[in-house]
């Protein structure tokens, strides 16, 4: 007589069942952590992601296209006519693409003209457009009795954001010219040359890896992008101010820049407010002596680099541009720079 059969055990199937959730729960897992660690940063913004992200759309903002036939700049142009808000400041950029206000390029016989040309500084990154010191030292020079021996002065500000002296050249030519300007001032800054052009490619870090387009959004993603970046060592790091002094060849290329500014300048005097040093008297000597070869007065204001984050800057640690202390002291330097020459008269 045959046994009765007996049902095969179902225990194992169940097993096998459950073993296909443990990949789900660690998907679900893992996405509830990376929605957390969003959240952690959103609201303690550790890296200051949300000034970033403030800057980046200022800069979209007011970037604006190469008029026809004018020569790229190593940074953009601005929009003509734009206006945006950022860091509490309104910047207003005129029909030409300057952020300073508009005057009839033929100069009235009673007034002294002086260029500013320069870069995100004397455009004033974050300081309303009064304070900037291109601005300051029209207010305080238009105060004194007869300046210059003129009624009145008028400062332009033709300066733009990440601009270097290749740019200031460009900008004297195409533009600044033009205004007829009596006095061209160059705010020489630690980032006017592109370090990148004179470095060794052989020293040069790889090129950081960006954070995927899609992901962009993501504070996490940034965060994990940039950790990747640096255990890859090709972190991007502004070590300019050092570079200007220890590369030869990024000294090379301010001789040059300066030179070709004296050239395009022309007759219209020059004169250098030199920022590049830690404290009065400690610059780079091979920028003085440049300046002095082609006869071009350097007024030094080193602001103390150990009082930056403290004393001078906007906001640090993400906007370290000089705040509206900084820029009065820039247009006193002038002041007294411009006595020290005998255009002024000393009160």
């Amino acid at each position: 007589m045959s046994q009765p059969s007996v049902p095969a055990p179902t225990r194992p199937k169940r097993r096998r069942r459950a073993w296909l959730f443990v990949p789900v729960l660690m998907l679900v897992g893992l996405g509830l952590a990376l929605v957390a660690f969003e959240v952690v940063l959103r609201l303690a913004d550790p890296y200051h992601y949300a000034e970033v992200d403030d800057r980046e759309r200022f800069i979209t903002a007011i970037r604006g296209d190469a008029p026809e036939g004018m020569p790229t700049m190593t940074s953009f142009y601005l929009r003509p006519n734009a206006e945006v808000e950022f860091l509490g400041a309104e910047f207003e950029i005129n029909a030409e693409g300057f952020r300073t206000p508009v005057v009839a390029k033929a100069k009235p016989a009673d007034v002294y003209r002086i260029a500013v040309v320069g870069d995100s500084v004397p455009f004033g990154w974050g300081v309303p457009e009064p304070d900037c010191f291109p601005r300051r030292l029209e207010t305080l020079l238009n105060q004194r009795e007869h300046p210059f021996g003129k009624d009145r002065v008028e400062v332009l500000n033709l300066s733009g954001p990440g601009r270097g002296l290749g740019d200031y050249m460009f900008t004297l030519q195409n533009y600044g010219l033009a205004y007829d300007p009596d006095l061209v001032v160059i705010p020489f800054i630690f980032n006017d040359i592109d370090l990148g052009a004179v470095t060794d490619p052989a020293d040069a870090p790889e090129p950081p890896m960006p954070v995927p387009t899609g992901l962009r959004w993501s504070w996490a993603a940034r965060y994990l992008t940039s950790a990747l970046n640096s255990l890859r060592g090709s972190e991007v790091k502004a070590d300019y101010w050092i570079g200007i002094r220890s590369t030869p060849d990024a000294l090379n290329l301010c001789a040059l820049g300066f030179e070709l500014i004296k050239k395009v300048a022309g007759d219209v005097p020059v004169v250098v407010l030199d920022t590049v040093g830690d404290r009065p008297g400690e610059g780079i000597p091979e920028i003085a002596a440049t300046l002095q070869r082609l006869g071009i007065p350097q007024f030094e204001c080193y602001l103390p680099v150990d009082e930056w984050k403290d004393k001078w800057c906007i906001e640090p640690p993400v906007h370290t541009h000089p705040n509206i202390a900084a820029h009065a002291v820039y247009a006193d330097r002038l002041i007294e720079g411009f006595e020290s020459l005998g255009l002024l008269e000393k009160q």
